[in-house]
């Protein structure tokens, strides 16, 4: 009852505003069929297989993006200057619900100077750096542990592209403060710079995240990255590198994430395959860590296929190995492994 009054004023919304040309309503909804096998093996070799299957799977559990819909719009204000706005809401197509949270939820300004929002969403990082790590952003087939998506109550500015330069910066803060009590606050900082000039595309990024309690920092998380990308026309080759670094939470030390990723998507007409590959080494170096699981490599891997049937409508085909560890005990013995096949046949279809 409650998602059926959602999208009865959602749609009332849309019709009252699509009055002005600028107002848009678009989504993506992502179906497949598919499976995910997670095998485990201690030291000693005993060995756990856990099966997650459905006839019908929502597309950020095993496909190619997180199903939504929102609404967006733009209002002229005169001089050069204009307003605009996005709303948009997670969906789950396997079985109809709506997502409790919102994906994206902002309102700025744009100009000559830039464009200037406030709300919650995606940061810097994810902008600039995410779409060289990875072929299909977004979806379950990521090769890499870094990713930063969405920031809750921040700013962000982003510049016009100069010579094809462009800065993008932004900040986010959420303060409690009760009498008596410890002041808590979660604060967000991110930043990139991004270069595209005709074929080829680079970018830096930077996304930190800290949460405290008085003077105690419960957890504060590094994220940073530089990717690159060429179009040779017959393919499309990107490559990244980044690191993730932990701190806090009551521990000395830190735990690092390391990935370097490479992909390639090469078109055949409407059809197109595509392969990415990320290796990641972690090392955590904590004084709470486990010590039987001190430090972990491991390679992911993803073949694709897909048929573009419209320009709005894709059949696709995915297998992937992801989340592979092999772990080592803090002297250096080896200690067991994770991974996890993936397979999905699905349809994408975007409006």
């Amino acid at each position: 009852m409650k998602k059926s009054l959602l999208l009865v004023s959602l749609l009332a919304a849309f019709g009252t505003a699509s009055a002005a040309s600028s107002v848009t309503l678009y989504g993506v909804l992502d179906g497949s069929i598919g499976q995910t096998k997670t095998t485990t093996v201690t030291a000693a070799g005993l060995k756990t297989v856990e099966k997650n299957s459905s006839l019908v799977r929502e597309g950020n559990n095993n496909g190619l993006s997180g199903s939504r819909f929102g609404i967006k719009g733009s209002e002229d204000l005169g001089m050069g200057l204009k307003g605009h706005f996005v709303l948009e809401q997670a969906a789950d197509v396997s079985n109809g619900d709506f997502n409790s949270s919102n994906r994206q939820t902002y309102v700025g300004l744009s100009g000559d100077f830039g464009t200037l929002t406030l709300g919650r969403q995606y940061t810097p990082f994810y902008d600039a750096v995410e779409p060289l790590i990875n072929v299909d952003a977004g979806g379950s087939y990521i090769v890499s542990s870094a990713t930063t998506k969405r920031a809750n109550s921040s700013i962000k500015y982003t510049s016009p592209a100069f010579s094809g330069v462009q800065v993008s910066v932004l900040a986010g803060s959420d303060t409690n403060s009760v009498t008596g009590s410890p002041e808590t606050k979660d604060d967000v900082m991110g930043a990139s710079l991004s270069y595209t000039h005709g074929k080829m595309s680079a970018a830096l990024g930077y996304h930190g995240v800290e949460g405290k309690s008085g003077s105690i920092t419960n957890m504060k998380t590094e994220t940073s990255g530089v990717g690159l990308g060429y179009n040779f026309g017959v393919a499309q080759v990107i490559a990244s590198y980044t690191e993730q670094k932990e701190t806090g939470a009551g521990f000395t030390g830190n735990m690092k994430n390391k990935d370097a990723t490479i992909g390639v998507k090469v078109p055949f007409g409407a059809a197109y395959v595509m392969a990415s590959v990320g290796q990641n080494e972690m090392k955590d170096m904590r004084s709470t860590r486990d010590i039987s699981k001190a430090s972990s490599k491991g390679t992911n891997a993803v073949l694709g296929l897909g048929y573009h049937l419209s320009k709005r409508t894709e059949a696709y085909a995915r297998y992937a190995k992801l989340n592979e560890a092999k772990y080592k005990t803090v002297a250096g013995v080896a200690n067991g492994s994770t991974k996890t096949d993936a397979f999905s046949v699905g349809v994408r279809h975007t409006f």
